[in-house]
C-alpha cells in the first residue's frame, strides 16, 4: 500500500511523502523501497497532476475497490482467455460474440476457446464431466488465473468484475482465464484449480447465454476501469 500527500509549488515541482510497504520479494528484484517518511521531490507536467488529484478522489470515495484496480492496471494489464464447453454457437450468438471482443481487444488481447462438450460420447454423465474436465485441464495455462463461472459461486456485480479484473494484474499470473462449463457443470480438477468462482446470475443460464452476458461484462468492466461512459 502507497500513501502519498502532494503539496504544488511553484514552476510545478512538488513534495510528496511516500510510505512505502514491501517485503523481500521486492528487494531481490532489485527494487529499493523508501524507508519510512523519506521525502520526494517531483516535477510533474499537468497531465500527471490531474491523475494524482483523480486517484486521490478515488481513494477517498466509496469506489475503493474500482480505485484500487485502477492503481493496479497502470501496472500491468492480462491477457484475457474465454473457454467455454458446449456444441457448436449459433451464427447469431457468434455474431455478438465478435463484436465483444473486438471491443475488449482495444484494452487487452483476447482469446475465445472453445471445447465440444461430451468430447467422448460417453453415455454416462459423470463420465461426461471427467471428458469434459480433462480436455479444459490440459488448455489452462500453469500461471494462469482461473475464474470459475458456476452457479454456486460468488455473486459480483459490475463493479465488482472490474475490481477482479484488475485485481488480477497483480497476482503474478500471465492472463486471467474465465471458464464457462458444459451442461452438466464442472469437473473436479477445474474444481480445486480455479482461483475464483463466481455466477453471473441466480438464474441458470445455458453456455450461449453465459457467454454473451460475460463478453458483454467484460467490457463493461473495462469501461468502468477506464471511466468511461459506458456504465451508469
Amino acid at each position: 500500500m502507497v500513501k502519498h500527500v502532494y503539496e504544488e509549488e511553484e514552476g510545478g515541482a512538488g513534495s510528496r511523502k511516500v510510505e512505502v510497504c514491501s517485503d523481500e520479494s521486492v528487494i531481490e528484484e532489485g527494487i529499493n523501497p523508501l524507508i519510512g517518511n523519506e521525502e520526494v521531490t517531483t516535477v510533474q507536467i499537468q497531465i500527471s497532476r490531474n491523475f494524482y488529484e483523480i486517484a486521490d478522489h478515488l481513494w477517498q470515495s466509496q469506489s475503493l475497490p474500482v480505485a484500487k484496480s485502477i492503481t493496479l492496471l497502470l501496472q500491468r494489464s492480462l491477457p484475457i482467455r474465454i473457454l467455454t464447453v458446449g456444441k457448436k454457437r449459433s451464427a447469431g450468438v457468434q455474431l455478438i460474440i465478435d463484436e465483444y471482443i473486438e471491443k475488449l481487444k482495444h484494452y487487452c488481447p483476447v482469446e475465445d476457446v472453445r471445447i465440444k462438450s461430451n468430447p467422448k460420447n460417453a453415455r454416462d454423465v459423470m463420465a461426461q464431466i471427467e471428458h469434459e474436465d480433462i480436455a479444459v485441464m490440459g488448455l489452462i495455462k500453469s500461471n494462469e488465473w482461473v475464474v470459475m463461472l458456476d452457479e454456486r459461486g460468488l455473486d459480483v456485480g459490475s463493479e465488482q468484475m472490474a475490481s477482479l479484473i484488475g485485481d488480477a494484474g497483480n497476482t503474478g499470473a500471465s492472463s486471467i482465464l474465465f471458464c464457462i462449463g458444459g451442461p452438466y457443470g464442472h469437473g473436479r480438477q477445474l474444481r480445486e484449480r480455479a482461483d475464483v468462482s463466481i455466477k453471473l446470475s441466480s438464474l441458470v443460464l445455458n453456455h450461449e447465454v453465459a457467454l454473451v452476458v460475460l463478453a458483454e461484462q467484460l467490457y463493461r468492466a473495462w469501461t468502468i476501469l477506464k471511466g468511461q461512459k459506458y456504465h451508469h
